[in-house]
């Protein structure tokens, strides 16, 4: 489908194209990045007719299964009413999903491009309407409130007054304010550490069925954080996290079985779960167990595919491994990305990758030989 799209091997077709990445989510309709290049296609015309109203469902699929491009374009569509009837709540809704994991998406918060109802309204107006909702007692507006002060949109940063808020909304049963209180006492937005007060808050949401704290509760029973150490209760913890599709658990659950009870077997399954949801170090896992032949052959096809997609993301480990995947290969320009993905590495400070760079100016891989560089990156690594 990749090939036939980019004309790569093969001459361009986007009706083929379309045809084999819909097969391939009829096949296995977890399948996440088909889902989004699905809703691409049927949103550009690509291959098929313009379908806005299927496009929508398709990013709808991948967004549900934490694609933030997918989160992305479903928080523009609600913006807009393409394919969907336009909803502003539900927009705000997805890009702060965005914004948590991505800088485009707390830039997308500060810029107003999805909370905009009025594009002429600025972010100070919308500002003061939170805050009026907020006192006139709304639940929902007094944790956004929080999150305006948290993230300084529309006023200045200011997250003791965030953690206020935020408390204020939990004492009223909000869901996700109750999250974010117990969020607060563990990574001390706005208070003082407190880890006994974060099991509190996330057991509270955990026990609603909250799935990230259900997965930060788990952690919390895993390392006696706040509460005795419990390893029964977090397996129980990570497997409800799962069950509820959330990567972390799914991913937990896959270092646990790694790691704590040898089981190799296990543990791929649920990496392989966390990756379908593009979890960053489950898709490094992943190469690596294929690398290495871990519970499978040896595939470095399939090596190779996980690395890449984790070294893209910014994985430094996989941008080193990649490195090492080329330069062992029979592949064009082998020694010239090895040195881009070791290189790459290095940049992100993995120490084997300085030594790797080092040796690539010492014996001219994919580089011009440059031992003052080398040395330099020698001198790193040590």
């Amino acid at each position: 489908g990749i090939c036939y799209l980019n004309g790569k091997g093969i001459e361009k077709n986007d009706v083929k194209a379309f045809k084999y990445f819909k097969q391939l989510f009829k096949n296995n309709k977890n399948y996440n990045n088909e889902v989004v290049i699905l809703g691409y296609c049927y949103m550009n015309g690509i291959g098929t007719k313009v379908n806005k109203k299927k496009a929508f469902e398709f990013y709808e699929k991948a967004a549900n299964k934490e694609n933030i491009y997918a989160q992305n374009k479903l928080g523009l569509l609600y913006k807009s009413g393409i394919g969907i009837e336009k909803n502003s709540d539900k927009a705000i809704f997805w890009i702060e999903k965005l914004a948590e994991k991505s800088t485009e998406g707390k830039n997308m918060l500060n810029t107003l491009h999805v909370y905009n109802i009025n594009v002429k309204s600025n972010i100070k107006d919308l500002f003061h309407q939170v805050e009026k909702a907020a006192k006139n007692g709304n639940e929902k507006e007094i944790y956004n409130l929080g999150k305006y002060y948290e993230y300084g949109i529309g006023c200045k940063v200011n997250k003791y007054k965030a953690f206020e808020y935020y408390k204020q909304a939990a004492k009223k049963k909000y869901l996700e304010a109750i999250f974010k209180v117990g969020n607060c006492y563990y990574n001390e937005i706005g208070i003082t550490v407190n880890k006994k007060e974060a099991f509190k808050y996330y057991n509270e949401a955990a026990n609603k069925k909250h799935k990230i704290a259900q997965n930060n509760l788990g952690i919390l029973y895993e390392n006696g954080d706040g509460i005795e150490k419990n390893l029964e209760k977090a397996i129980d913890w990570y497997k409800k996290s799962a069950k509820n599709e959330y990567k972390d658990g799914y991913y937990n659950l896959g270092l646990y079985f790694e790691f704590k009870e040898n089981n190799k077997k296990f543990a791929f399954e649920f990496y392989k779960k966390a990756a379908e949801y593009e979890h960053l170090d489950a898709l490094f896992k992943l190469g690596y167990f294929y690398s290495k032949g871990i519970e499978v052959t040896v595939n470095n096809k399939e090596a190779f595919g996980f690395y890449k997609e984790a070294a893209i993301k910014g994985h430094r480990i996989a941008q080193n491994n990649l490195g090492m995947l080329y330069e062992n290969s029979k592949k064009t320009e082998k020694n010239v990305k090895a040195f881009y993905w070791y290189k790459k590495s290095a940049d992100n400070k993995y120490n084997l990758a300085y030594y790797n760079v080092g040796r690539c100016y010492e014996n001219k891989i994919g580089i011009e030989l440059n031992e003052s560089k080398a040395f330099k990156f020698y001198k790193k690594a040590a």
